[in-house]
């Protein structure tokens, strides 16, 4: 109950806060600061397709290196045993 009444406890009632804000947004016509940021972002950024586009081309080039590197160690090994095989 005690927490109940501390999280309620309220300065202005719900009713005079609206009454606020909207006589704030009508004095002061437009309230860019109010905006989110997110009005800024173009859609690609919106849709974070910038981030995926990243994290993409980040494990293909790991994905690419990690097949090399085994390419390598096969090609490495196959050519040795071919070496002794043919010796």
């Amino acid at each position: 109950m005690w927490l109940s009444t501390i999280h309620h406890d309220q300065l202005m009632k719900l009713l005079d806060k609206t009454v606020f804000w909207i006589e704030f947004v009508m004095h002061h016509k437009r309230v860019k600061h109010l905006r989110s940021l997110g009005h800024n972002l173009t859609w690609y950024q919106y849709h974070s397709l910038d981030v995926i586009g990243f994290l993409l081309v980040c494990v293909a080039g790991i994905a690419a290196l990690a097949v090399m590197g085994l390419l390598f160690v096969y090609r490495l090994f196959v050519k040795k045993e071919k070496k002794i095989k043919n010796e």
